[in-house]
């Protein structure tokens, strides 16, 4: 299943948004282990009048090749929970939290036949039928 990218920001630009209305802070806690090779870290958005949100992803540590979530999976990590905490605070959030970052991350993930990205890859196309 092919999705429609054009639905989706990426994080860069919910950040301008954000920027552009005023940013107070952005702060990520220390990773959190689930497994010896997985876990995920959460970030804190504070806007400069007062409104934040939590944002949370997850990264696994056994993957290989020369993507992001293989070479630098906690900076990734980081990237995808500022996106979805600005989408939570209503940044380009109209049709889904997940960025457009995540979703060629998912759409790649799924024509490599990884289940787990299928199943998000599902889930959005469902969201946008909704």
């Amino acid at each position: 299943m092919r999705i429609d990218l054009t639905d989706y920001v990426t994080v860069a630009e919910r950040l301008a948004m954000a920027h552009a209305d005023g940013i107070s802070s952005i702060a990520t806690g220390a990773p959190v282990m689930l497994t010896d090779t997985s876990g995920y870290v959460q970030t804190v958005v504070t806007l400069r009048d007062g409104r934040w949100s939590t944002g949370t992803a997850g990264f696994r540590l056994d993957l290989t090749g020369t993507r992001a979530q293989a070479t630098s999976p906690l900076e990734d990590a980081e990237t995808s929970a500022v996106g979805r905490a600005l989408a939570l605070l209503g940044y380009a959030s109209s049709r889904s939290l997940a960025s457009r970052d995540e979703m060629i991350v998912a759409q790649r993930n799924a024509d490599a036949d990884v289940p787990a990205s299928r199943s998000l890859i599902r889930a959005a196309a469902e969201r946008r039928r909704g």
